[in-house]
């Protein structure tokens, strides 16, 4: 009889604890983390630099969330500046255009043409143009405006 009921409070010890960790897996909303915040190359000049842009943000099975046509690299190069807000991650465009990105959703919203604005005081890192057709991501600890607003064209 001592040998079931030991039995018995290890099966409810084990599933206090597969509650807990069921019940913080399920109730934590899939969080956009940083590298789930992309570049992409499109229709790419076969031979020159120049290239269009798209910003896509992806899930944790790299499914696409949403997605979005931004300033076009002409070829000298126009990087993207990634700002860490309380409920949205804020990407500058080289164009001064802001896009707000959902932690919680992914979900990508413009938030108009800012040319010249303050930056916000938490600066992540920089969406850099690589050789193939997906930006690098390079955290960063220190920025300048004449940085990030580099063509001042609302696009």
């Amino acid at each position: 009889m001592r040998g079931v009921q030991t039995l018995i409070t290890g099966m409810r010890s084990l599933m206090g604890i597969l509650t807990v960790v069921l019940l913080n897996n399920c109730s934590d909303p899939e969080q956009i983390r940083v590298d789930a915040i992309k570049i992409l190359k499109v229709n790419q000049h076969p031979f020159l630099s120049d290239h269009e842009r798209k910003l896509i943000t992806v899930n944790r099975a790299n499914q696409v969330i949403d997605e979005l046509f931004i300033y076009p690299d002409s070829g000298a190069g126009c990087e993207a500046y990634l700002f860490n807000g309380d409920d949205a991650y804020i990407l500058i465009d080289c164009n001064g255009q802001w896009i707000r990105i959902d932690k919680a959703t992914g979900k990508l919203r413009r938030d108009g043409w800012r040319w010249g604005e303050k930056l916000p005081d938490s600066y992540l890192g920089r969406l850099r143009a690589r050789i193939d057709s997906v930006y690098d991501y390079a955290s960063g600890t220190l920025v300048q405006e004449k940085e990030v607003y580099r063509f001042k064209d609302p696009g």
